[in-house]
């Protein structure tokens, strides 16, 4: 679905006619040209046509651009080799010998055969359990890099949301205060206000407008990011609401999620088990190494006959202090993994923590930005329209509605922004849905 991105901008013609607003011309002289920079600089780096693109299409094109696909093509091979061989036999030996003698008892023998080792009958098994848990290791990490990924995506979604939204409140007022400026005109022309209040409500005005194309710089800046992020310069977010795991509501369950979900904490897991693992292969490795000869032998006289034969290779040079260095890792990576889930247990009751106390009010916050601001302007409207109010308090009415909703709502942002961080440490999937226009 395509959304066309523009943006307004106005210049208005001013005169200073008393000298008590000389300073404030001088500032609205410098908001005019702030106004100019700002606007051709959104307007350089946003798109003037954009796709809006779900949670999981970005997600996909995000994996695209980084290349993940060929990532994964990539670990598969690198696994089936690792596997391949760690499974391999011993390549056989073939020989041949000659022997003769020459003199009063002339003497020839010649013997033909083959030579192989007979310890991978005991050893390869160990070496296949080693190399599956290596690519175990593997597997979760690209899991671990798919996980972050998805939730860089996710803060866009959030970040784009919130400022929309905020734009959204901004330009509600701004169309509130430019009604004001038709009212105070009129009011004016009756005498009924001095121009002191029609020069507060222009200046209010370009106060807000400034306002207005800062935040449309800050989304062509989360547009600029997100665009790069997935690899097309046309995608902007869907503009949809954040959805929270229920299942998270609870402090243990989410740190039972994330010690069971984390695929960095199961690759450190992985990482101590490919550890034993690997002891265990190193212990058989260090283990004689045993060697069978079959041969046919020819004798004098053209008899012939067969020999077989085996052979140890002791390990008592090469091979020393391996037991020993690998029992060491083994033990250094699962304490590195019993600390990897007492790190993870804290962060996650730490931003649980977090979270728990800010979306404690969710729903008294959500209320209020639904509550009947119509009313309350109108009302407002209509006190200064007959006087009952000055222009000043009629700003101050407006200003005061616009703070409060956009309070509440950077509230509301700060709560999902919460809820990101608890949701990557308990490596739990993003969900958005419907519309949060």
């Amino acid at each position: 679905m395509g959304a066309p991105c523009s943006f307004s901008f106005s210049i208005f013609s001013k005169f200073v006619m008393s000298s008590e607003f000389n300073n404030q011309f001088s500032k609205y002289r410098l908001l005019t040209a702030v106004h100019a920079i700002l606007w051709f600089g959104v307007v350089s780096i946003f798109p003037l046509y954009a796709e809006e693109l779900s949670y999981e299409r970005a997600c996909e094109q995000a994996m695209e651009q980084q290349k993940f696909s060929e990532y994964s093509r990539n670990l598969q091979s690198l696994g089936e080799a690792r596997l391949e061989q760690a499974s391999s036999f011993p390549n056989p030996s073939v020989f041949y010998e000659e022997e003769s003698a020459r003199g009063s008892g002339d003497f020839d023998e010649s013997s033909i055969g083959v030579s192989t080792r007979l310890d991978f009958l005991w050893k390869r098994g160990a070496r296949i359990q080693a190399a599956r848990e290596k690519n175990q290791i593997a597997e979760f990490q690209m899991q671990s890099r798919k996980l972050a990924l998805s939730h860089e995506v996710g803060g866009f979604f959030v970040e784009y949301a919130y400022l929309k939204k905020d734009l959204s409140l901004l330009k509600d007022s701004l169309i509130q205060h430019r009604r004001a400026l038709g009212i105070s005109r009129e009011l004016l022309k009756k005498g009924m206000i001095s121009s002191v209040s029609l020069k507060r409500i222009e200046l209010k005005i370009e106060e807000l407008e400034l306002e207005n194309l800062d935040l449309e710089a800050q989304i062509a800046g989360v547009v600029a990011r997100f665009s790069s992020l997935v690899g097309r310069d046309d995608a902007i977010p869907e503009n949809n609401f954040l959805l929270w795991d229920t299942t998270l509501n609870n402090q243990e369950k989410a740190v039972e999620t994330a010690l069971e979900g984390r695929p960095d904490l199961k690759s450190i897991e992985a990482m101590s088990v490919w550890a034993e693992k690997e002891e265990s292969r190193v212990r058989v490795e260090s283990m004689p190494e045993v060697f069978l000869d079959v041969s046919s032998k020819k004798y004098p006289g053209d008899e012939k006959g067969t020999f077989w034969g085996v052979s140890l290779e002791l390990p008592i040079g090469e091979k020393r202090g391996d037991s020993s260095l690998a029992e060491a890792e083994h033990a250094s990576s699962t304490l590195a993994y019993q600390w990897a889930k007492l790190e993870v247990e804290r962060e996650v009751r730490a931003v649980w923590k977090i979270w728990n106390h800010l979306q404690g009010d969710k729903t008294s916050a959500s209320t209020k930005l639904e509550s009947d601001d119509t009313k309350y302007l109108r009302a407002q409207q209509a006190r200064f329209e007959t006087g009952e109010s000055t222009a000043f308090e009629y700003l101050d009415a407006m200003g005061a509605l616009l703070a409060g909703n956009r309070n509440r709502l950077a509230y509301l942002y700060k709560i999902n922004t919460a809820y990101l961080d608890l949701a990557q440490s308990c490596a739990t999937e993003l969900s958005f849905h419907g519309s949060n226009q």
